[in-house]
């Protein structure tokens, strides 16, 4: 995982009643379905398991958390990583599992008498807001990559937009 459940709890002023059980489903599949699908398997595996032994690479760190670059007109780019697209994916992913739960009765939509559900337009355009977001982001890390590919050999390289 290259995102921790607080960095992601921090990043949207999460509920500390939200457990990080819930949380781990839905950076799971943003990992899964919205980043590795773009940046290829085995890159992101590499990244990953980079990322995640010590002593990191700075251009793994990159990557992953972002920075500048010069592009190939000589200007300074800067940005965010994979994180911060991860970070958007998944909450997109939250936001559209947040108002179903599972319970020995069946699936329910839970509220208490001192809230009020979102309304299903609003929560549309919130999650659509959040991938569009990571979208942005991820597609700042594919611009650099392509520019950079000889840094990271094994990124396959893709479309940018």
């Amino acid at each position: 995982m290259l995102i921790t459940y607080s960095s992601f709890r921090n990043k949207f002023a999460l509920s500390a009643n939200i457990t990080d059980d819930r949380l781990k489903a839905s950076i799971d599949e943003a990992e899964d379905f919205d980043i590795k699908q773009v940046i290829g398997n085995a890159f992101y595996y590499d990244v990953n398991l980079k990322y995640n032994t010590s002593p990191v690479n700075a251009d793994i760190v990159k990557v992953v958390e972002g920075g500048t670059y010069l592009d190939k007109d000589g200007n300074t780019v800067e940005f965010k990583g994979l994180a911060e697209a991860i970070r958007y994916y998944a909450l997109a992913r939250f936001r559209k599992k947040q108002p179903i739960n599972d319970t020995k009765f069946g699936v329910v939509v839970k509220s208490d008498n001192y809230s009020e559900p979102l309304d299903v337009k609003a929560l549309n355009q919130s999650i659509d807001d959040a991938r569009q977001t990571g979208q942005g982001y991820l597609n700042e890390v594919i611009k650099f990559l392509n520019q950079y590919r000889d840094l990271h050999p094994i990124y396959t390289r893709r479309p940018a937009d």
